[in-house]
């Protein structure tokens, strides 16, 4: 198995996990543009650490030894995590959204 992969995958969704909690402070301080910019690069880290995650689910399909050590169930946990950050703080960009609109 590759570490470098699993490296990719962890310092990716790390990227990715910081730019969400980036993301969700300005949309917190209603500062949308910003939130979303910095969503939309949490996005990009977040594709980066799929794709490597495919390379490896790749050696998998093909019966290339594949072996469970604590490097790939801290990536599993890392890219799985940073998947539901980011979709909360997406959803919470909308709450956000809709409390600055109530406030008219």
């Amino acid at each position: 198995m590759d570490e470098v992969i699993l490296m990719n995958i962890i310092s990716h969704s790390g990227s990715a996990r910081s730019l969400c909690h980036e993301a969700l402070s300005f949309f917190q301080e209603e500062q949308f543009e910003k939130g979303q910019n910095k969503l939309n690069e949490a996005k990009e880290e977040l594709v980066s650490a799929k794709k490597s995650h495919s390379e490896l689910l790749q050696q998998f399909a093909a019966a290339e030894k594949v072996e469970t050590n604590l490097l790939l169930v801290h990536a599993e946990d890392h890219l799985s995590s940073t998947g539901v950050i980011f979709e909360l703080v997406d959803y919470f960009k909308s709450l956000y959204i809709k409390m600055e609109e109530l406030k008219k």
